[in-house]
């Protein structure tokens, strides 16, 4: 089943954020920890869910990025200088992002145009969302624990959306939070978005087989719980594996990426949510993919 409205999961997991761009709050004996970094102007809304559900802000002392994109580290700085002792958890490649002035630059700027085209300039006046100095953190890969006291997050290396990719999981209550490197459950499909090597998306998914999951937690358009959550990486790497035969297929029809790209943004416009991404960003989205699959340079 699929789950779009924001509120408590289990009595330590709330989804909070909106259904376009999520945030997770983990709660645990030794404090909260924060799971995905969403994009900068979900901080006044996620300030009032705190009042709203009565969540204690101030135990949250640990932060999990599970990836380096702009719309995935957006409320990082406002929250680390909020509270400096704050812990933040990222791969190792990650972290490299996160202390790159020409990467954080972008960052602020496609978080700005976010904030815009959501029409929340206004709102997000007088709150420090920018990136402005690289922020310490502490790199985690596969085999890698977190412990939060009663409970704790395992790490999965996820490469193939982006190289900087993980999954966080719980074992305690069966909760799953691949990022857009497990797939995003989109309407009643599933986007499967391999940008920086399509087959080592793929590859990735396989990773992630066995694993017991109740409530899989995507950074985008909410969280699936039950039967659906259990078979979700397994229809994933179904979906995945069908989405590259027909961008095979594209491609060998038209003999060229930039063709294949148009190709595919125009069959695939419906499948937004919150208008992110420019026009130009989301093509080249498309011809990263296409180029992994082909072989060609990047």
């Amino acid at each position: 089943m699929r789950h779009r409205n924001i509120g408590k999961i289990t009595d330590s997991l709330w989804y909070l954020g909106n259904e376009d761009v999520c945030v997770y709050l983990l709660e645990g004996d030794g404090g909260s920890t924060l799971i995905n970094g969403g994009i900068g102007c979900l901080v006044p809304d996620l300030l009032d869910q705190f009042a709203r559900f009565g969540i204690d802000e101030s135990r949250i002392n640990k932060f999990v990025i599970l990836h380096a994109h702009f719309d995935h580290i957006g409320i990082v700085p406002y929250f680390k200088r909020r509270f400096p002792d704050l812990t933040v958890y990222a791969s190792a490649s990650g972290l490299k992002v996160l202390k790159n002035p020409k990467a954080l630059a972008t960052m602020n700027r496609l978080d700005a145009a976010a904030t815009a085209q959501r029409g929340m300039a206004a709102a997000c006046q007088g709150y420090d969302l920018e990136w402005r100095e690289s922020i310490e953190g502490v790199a985690v890969g596969d085999g890698d624990r977190i412990e939060l006291g009663n409970t704790r997050i395992e790490i999965i290396e996820l490469p193939g959306h982006s190289a900087c990719s993980i999954a966080a999981y719980v074992p305690e209550i069966g909760a799953l939070f691949p990022s857009d490197g497990g797939g995003i459950p989109f309407d009643d499909t599933i986007l499967t978005y391999g940008t920086w090597n399509y087959d080592t998306f793929v590859a990735s998914l396989h990773k992630l087989e066995g694993l017991a999951v109740k409530y899989l937690c995507a950074d985008h358009c909410g969280y699936v719980s039950g039967e659906e959550a259990a078979r979700f990486v397994t229809d994933a790497i179904k979906v995945a594996e069908a989405n590259r035969a027909q961008m095979v297929a594209i491609l060998e029809r038209t003999g060229s990426i930039d063709a294949a790209a148009g190709e595919l943004y125009a069959s695939l416009a419906h499948q937004d949510f919150g208008d992110l991404l420019p026009r130009e960003t989301k093509l080249q989205t498309y011809r990263l993919m296409l180029q992994s699959i082909a072989g060609g340079p990047r």
